[in-house]
């Protein structure tokens, strides 16, 4: 889940100016992954965009961020991105252990590419801006209210309980920005988050990400029931193997060992086993019958 950072670049970042957004733009395809407006994001970015990367922070620190259509090993086309995308303005860059680079960004605005620019040793292109529809109604402040019930949900069941991450949740009066944390921090996957970023009208994210947050619902639910029935056939079968080691030790200590049968089993065993003819087999076994018979008698008599 992405976290809000307070340092005072992000407040500078908060009050910066969408009119200074240039019309012409370096832009950065990124593989998987999507750029929302009003968030800080940490996207992982290639090491081929080094030169792009330390252009901007020489510069404003803005970059257009655009998803990519399909993977690609190496640079993606113009053709293969998609073209509607994230301004964001670049708060710091580091490098990771593994060698990949991490970038912590501030969505600004959504724009479009209008033109591509030749020539770059990056990827270029002259931008317009594309506001979102902001209906401001009745249903509006439904959809808003059911979206962040929904939301603090998913949240709980995907992060294992309350967090306060998620009472801040309430907090959020921009639906606008509450649909981008749901889209950006929800298992909705990539092209399902491209398109809630490229949808115009605020009240058609908000519908579409209830339909696909209350699937996600559905799934995290289901999946939580089968956690919890296999964790109690798992433990069902953890006692009954206790018990039963257990029952074994009482066993080995009373001396009644599997491998140690009592005398009538091994008497009877001795006839099945002997050379005696069919008809003196069945006269002992028919002494034994009553002899066990009368034993038992005797052995419930006693009790």
């Amino acid at each position: 889940m992405e976290t809000e950072h307070t340092s005072p670049e992000d407040k500078a970042v908060v009050k910066f100016d969408p009119n200074l957004i240039p019309d012409e733009i370096p832009i950065l395809p990124l593989d998987n992954q999507v750029a929302f407006p009003k968030l800080n994001m940490s996207l992982a970015v290639p090491v081929a965009a080094s030169s792009l990367i330390e252009t901007a922070m020489k510069g404003n620190k803005l970059i257009g961020v655009l998803g990519h259509k399909r993977q690609v090993d190496d640079d993606p086309l113009p053709g293969e991105i998609y073209k509607i995308g994230t301004i964001v303005r670049i708060l710091y860059v580091t490098r990771a252990p593994d060698n990949t680079v991490l970038m912590v960004a501030h969505g600004l605005k959504r724009f479009r590419i209008d033109e591509w620019i030749p020539g770059k040793d990056f990827l270029s292109a002259k931008i317009k801006l594309t506001p979102e529809i902001l209906e401001a109604d009745i249903e509006t402040e439904a959809l808003h209210r059911n979206l962040r019930d929904l939301t603090k949900e998913i949240f709980s069941l995907t992060f294992g309980g309350p967090d306060e991450s998620i009472e801040r949740l309430a907090q959020i009066n921009d639906p606008l920005h509450l649909a981008y944390i749901a889209a950006a921090n929800s298992e909705i996957g990539f092209e399902a988050r491209q398109a809630v970023l490229e949808e115009n009208s605020l009240k058609a994210k908000l519908r579409n990400l209830i339909t696909m947050l209350s699937r996600e619902k559905e799934i995290l639910s289901l999946g939580e029931k089968i956690k919890s029935e296999v964790h109690d056939k798992m433990s069902k079968s953890q006692r009954e193997y206790y018990l039963r080691q257990k029952l074994k030790a009482i066993k080995k200590e009373l001396g009644e060992t599997d491998d140690t049968k009592s005398e009538p089993d091994n008497y009877q065993q001795r006839i099945a086993e002997s050379d005696m003819s069919d008809e003196a087999r069945k006269e002992a076994c028919g002494s034994w019958t009553a002899w066990k018979r009368c034993h038992l008698s005797r052995q419930n008599m006693a009790w």
